[in-house]
């Protein structure tokens, strides 16, 4: 299934939003039935950002910053990139 392919589904659901409720319906109890598995997805990824997060504070510790400065710094630097991703999304 290519991007294109998901874009015009996407748009005849939104479309035809009542007439697809009973469809999303079930789509959303068969992503609900994998609840588990979703939620060890979704928590890897969290303790992956978690730890990325911590290996930055260390690197600017490393350079000299204090543990104020450092954690600052990575804040900044990761809300620039949610920053970013908001904008490029909305392109």
């Amino acid at each position: 299934m290519n991007a294109e392919l998901i874009k015009e589904m996407v748009n005849e659901i939104h479309e035809n939003a009542e007439e697809w409720r009973p469809v999303v319906g079930k789509m959303i109890g068969i992503l609900n039935s994998y609840g588990p598995e979703l939620r060890s997805v979704v928590r890897s990824i969290l303790m992956a950002t978690v730890e990325l997060k911590i290996e930055m504070v260390r690197k600017y510790e490393a350079a000299g910053f204090t543990t104020e400065q450092a954690i600052m710094m990575t804040m900044d630097e990761w809300f620039s990139v949610a920053r970013n991703a908001r904008v490029a999304n909305k392109r």
